[in-house]
């Protein structure tokens, strides 16, 4: 079960919408905690351009992506989308800490990802870049896990 807020951007800004999104099996129905157990997420898309220049895309970025294909042509609308988040997995028994050699472990994983999207009337495109840590200290993943138990 998941929740999404979303707040979209006015006249003058060059973000059209900022979102935070919440993903947890505890919201469910039948409480189930097991497998994919939660996402938070926080999104910020810019507003649609038309091509990707120094004035709207960071040049690390389009040094990535040269000549890639999908960012060039006329005629096509070009947004960037920034993210970050957690993702968390459990075991199918979350009441033991043990490893349990027949079932997934628990595992969180902080990402930050940078989604570059060409799109037209009926065809859209997306390169995303992804950047991920599984380092225990930077996961809030056990902290997170009890409150909602």
């Amino acid at each position: 079960m998941y929740f999404s807020l979303t707040a979209i951007g006015g006249n003058g800004s060059d973000w059209e919408a900022l979102s935070v999104t919440v993903e947890n099996d505890a919201l469910a129905p039948n409480n189930e905690d097991r497998y994919y157990s939660s996402n938070i997420r926080f999104q910020l898309q810019s507003e649609e351009f038309d091509w990707f220049i120094d004035s709207n895309t960071p040049k690390l970025f389009r040094s990535l992506f040269g000549s890639t294909n999908i960012f060039k042509g006329k005629g096509y609308k070009r947004s960037i989308i920034y993210q970050f988040g957690q993702f968390i997995f459990t075991p199918e028994n979350i009441t033991t800490s043990e490893p349990q050699p027949d079932d997934l472990p628990y595992a969180g994983m902080l990402y930050a990802s940078a989604g570059f999207k060409v799109r037209k009337e009926n065809y859209a495109d997306t390169l995303t870049l992804l950047a991920a840590a599984n380092i225990h200290q930077f996961s809030v993943r056990k902290n997170y896990q009890l409150r909602f138990k």
